[in-house]
């Protein structure tokens, strides 16, 4: 990835509390540009986040608990699922 900017991935963790408003209360994976614009938002629909980064091809490389990764483009479109 960029070693001085590029996009930004955020996800709200479920094991703090959070003030819920109005709004769905299903998580989602948030894409941001360097500069705060959103690129995407990823309605999160499966297993447990563990970690996740970007490659140097700038894809975000998502782990769950399952061992399962997954791999997103900027544009939040799965590139590519396998287990581990």
């Amino acid at each position: 990835a960029a070693p001085y900017a590029g996009p930004l991935a955020v996800m709200r963790d479920e094991k703090k509390l959070s003030l819920v408003t109005a709004g769905t209360l299903r998580p989602a994976l948030n894409i941001y540009s360097c500069s705060g614009v959103l690129l995407s938002s990823i309605p999160w629909k499966t297993g447990r986040l563990v970690e996740m980064g970007w490659t140097d091809d700038e894809e975000l490389i998502c782990v769950l608990d399952d061992g399962t990764v997954q791999l997103y483009n900027t544009q939040g479109q799965l590139h590519r699922m396998q287990d581990l």
